[in-house]
Parts: C-alpha cells; sequence; structure tokens
C-alpha cells in the first residue's frame, strides 16, 4: 500500500466510524493486536460501545493481515498514526497501560519493543533508546542468541524512522542481518560491527 492510498482509507475511515478509528490509533501502539487486546482496549476506551465496534476494526481496510489469533496493520497506517499520537497524547498512555496489562505475560522482545516505540513517542533522549536498543545487541552477541538476531531483522523496520536511523538502531538491524545472512540496505552512519556478529 502507498502513503497515498493509506491516508486515503484512513480519512475515509475516520468519517465513517470516528469510534472505530480512535480504537485502531490506540492499538496502533502495540506490536500484535489479538482479540484480547481489542476488546480490552475498546472497553477501557469506549466502554459504552459493543462488541459490533471491534469487528469494524478487524475487517476495516487499514488492516492488513489477520487470523484467529491477531491482526496486522499496514505498516503506511502505521506511520500515520504515528503522527498523530503526540496530539493525542493523554489517550495514547491510557492505551499504553492497557496495553502493558494485557501483554505483560507476552514475550519479552514484544513487550520490550512496545516500550521502545513508547518511548520514542514521549520524545525521550535518544541515548535511553539506544541504550536498550544496544543492550539486545550485547545479547545477542554474548548469549549467541539467533532468535533474538530473527526477531530485529523484522522489528527494526516496524519502529519509527528516528529509532531506525540512530546509530544503535542501524548496528542492530546490521548485526542481526549478519546474523541470519541477510544483506544490510541501511544508510546513514559508518558502523564498525565486531566479528564476533557473523558467527
Amino acid at each position: 500500500m502507498t502513503p497515498e492510498i493509506a491516508k486515503t482509507r484512513m480519512e475515509a475511515f475516520a468519517e465513517s466510524s470516528p469510534d472505530a478509528y480512535q480504537l485502531s490509533r490506540a492499538l496502533s501502539l502495540a506490536v500484535r493486536v489479538e482479540p484480547e487486546l481489542l476488546r480490552a482496549m475498546r472497553l477501557a476506551l469506549l466502554p459504552a460501545s459493543d462488541a459490533s465496534l471491534e469487528s469494524r476494526v478487524w475487517l476495516s481496510d487499514l488492516v492488513e493481515a489477520h487470523n484467529v489469533r491477531a491482526l496486522k496493520f499496514y505498516p503506511e497506517g502505521i506511520e500515520l498514526f504515528r503522527s498523530e499520537w503526540p496530539a493525542h497524547y493523554d489517550l495514547m498512555q491510557q492505551s499504553m497501560a492497557v496495553i502493558r496489562r494485557t501483554h505483560q505475560n507476552g514475550p519479552a522482545l514484544m513487550v520490550e519493543e512496545e516500550e521502545i516505540g513508547w518511548l520514542a513517542l514521549q520524545n525521550c533522549p535518544d541515548t535511553e533508546i539506544a541504550n536498550r536498543l544496544n543492550s539486545i545487541l550485547w545479547s545477542m552477541v554474548e548469549e549467541n542468541r539467533l532468535g533474538i538476531a530473527q526477531w530485529a531483522v523484522q522489528a527494526i523496520t516496524r519502529m519509527p524512522a528516528a529509532i531506525r536511523n540512530l546509530e544503535a538502531g542501524q548496528a542492530l538491524e546490521l548485526g542481526a542481518r549478519a546474523r541470519v545472512g541477510l544483506p544490510f540496505s541501511g544508510a546513514g552512519h559508518l558502523i564498525t560491527i565486531s566479528p564476533e556478529l557473523h558467527q
């Protein structure tokens, strides 16, 4: 989907179903949107609504894929939602609280990805975000965890551009791609990576 098509779809959705649009924007903070999270978010933000609102989100044109376990929004739509987050900070803060409660026992890397995205929304210092990314990179290298590399290859593309463009973000992507045998297509900083990343 192109950004232009995403923008057109989002504008139409916001006009035809403003509550479903608000719910989708709140859910865009999450890495994975399970039925349980969708329902918890609806009850927290729009308690007077009924379950049909969940169906409108689940089947909307903003959803790239879904199955019985979770849905996935189009990346272009998430980017546009991100541009709206600062103007709805109180709502997003409430949304993040719901995501934390629902995902508290979820995969550690998913939770960490959501926390990093939340830090970016709050305009935290780059050093704080970089420290988290470097910690992930360190675990991947020192503990020789292929699973982290496989996650990072996908996760870094889901993160805001400001995070992807950090030296720590590019180092994590480069290191992860080296681990799984993929080329690095990033641009920007010149990064020196330890030979251990290729082992």
